[in-house]
């Protein structure tokens, strides 16, 4: 008798909620059903991307290809990322812990300025020294579209790549354009 009772509350709750919220989503106008009932929600911190570019390593020039995530606080952001870079007979791949500082636009630019510096872990790999894991240090800049559509924002920047070596460090610049598409 007690479950009767109950299966009989529980239904009498649920279909007096229906028809409170069909009575809700009725007295709405058409204008008002995505606003009140879809509200915006804030953007995610997190961007993803994805860029291609060239490599100029020890006067040797190649490409350059890499991802990464940005994982943003206000003006600063912590941006993992993968890259691999190949050269006539070096190539390395590397994974990157960078910092990221968001300057202020010029006024009435379209772009967004940064700042980087981080350190890497670099699978190196050239004629004389095969499959060596070496740590490195990472700094550059670049610049931001704001966004071309909501979408994805286009970037470009460049960054100075040095990979700490006993004999010799190993050093270049590399230039990267890409895509970042907001989470």
């Amino acid at each position: 008798m007690k479950s009767k009772l109950l299966l009989l509350a529980v239904l009498i709750f649920t279909f007096c909620n229906l028809s409170q919220a069909q009575n809700y989503i009725g007295e709405l106008k058409l204008t008002e059903n995505k606003s009140k009932l879809n509200p915006p929600v804030p953007g995610s911190p997190v961007s993803l991307g994805v860029h291609i570019g060239v490599a100029s390593i020890e006067s040797e020039t190649g490409f350059n290809v890499g991802a990464f995530a940005e994982i943003g606080y206000g003006k600063f952001a912590f941006t993992p990322q993968l890259n691999y870079w190949k050269l006539k007979n070096t190539n390395n791949f590397e994974i990157a812990g960078l910092g990221r500082i968001k300057l202020a636009p010029p006024t009435g630019a379209p772009i967004n300025p940064y700042l980087d510096g981080g350190l890497s872990i670099n699978f190196y790999n050239d004629a004389t020294q095969s499959n060596n894991t070496r740590l490195g240090i990472v700094l550059g800049g670049g610049v931001e579209s704001q966004m071309l559509s909501a979408g994805f924002s286009v970037y470009g920047d460049i960054k100075y790549k040095l990979i700490i070596i006993k004999e010799s460090n190993t050093s270049g610049f590399v230039i990267n354009v890409g895509l970042k598409f907001p989470m």
